[in-house]
């Protein structure tokens, strides 16, 4: 099965992008696991477009359709959207993106998640932790 990157992983200092492009990449090629289908224009997908300025769907076709790197697709977001994010714009959505689900409005639904995922004890406090923890991916190095 095929997993996307990474909610980690970096394309111009934010997190999630490349996790992003890697679902659309995943999505067009017919690869993407079918639970992540209904949330492909939700959540972290939809709040990182808005906050860039550009529309998920407008991403997603000019992606697949030039066959860009995560590194250029950041750039027609810059140029389409909101204009490049300052160093502190980045540092504000990676600790949102990072933070998700401890504390927050999101808690108790994450919880439930986790006990239904069976992942119960096992230091899951994040969206990101979640992610982590359901694909196999390593934690970061800090």
């Amino acid at each position: 099965m095929a997993f996307p990157a990474s909610p980690y992983e970096e394309t111009g200092g934010l997190y999630y992008f490349p996790r992003m492009m890697s679902k659309i990449r995943l999505h067009a090629a017919g690869q993407l696991p079918e639970v992540y289908h209904p949330y492909l224009e939700r959540g972290y997908n939809l709040w990182l477009c808005d906050y860039l300025g550009v529309r998920y769907p407008d991403l997603a076709r000019v992606a697949i359709e030039g066959n860009l790197s995560n590194e250029e697709a950041l750039q027609w977001c810059y140029d389409h959207g909101r204009g490049p994010l300052s160093a502190i714009q980045i540092k504000i959505w990676n600790a949102f993106a990072e933070q998700r689900g401890r504390k927050d409005d999101r808690t108790e639904s994450l919880q439930k998640e986790i006990e239904a995922s069976g992942l119960t004890g096992r230091g899951i406090e994040t969206n990101f932790d979640l992610f982590l923890a359901e694909e196999g991916h390593p934690a970061p190095t800090r």
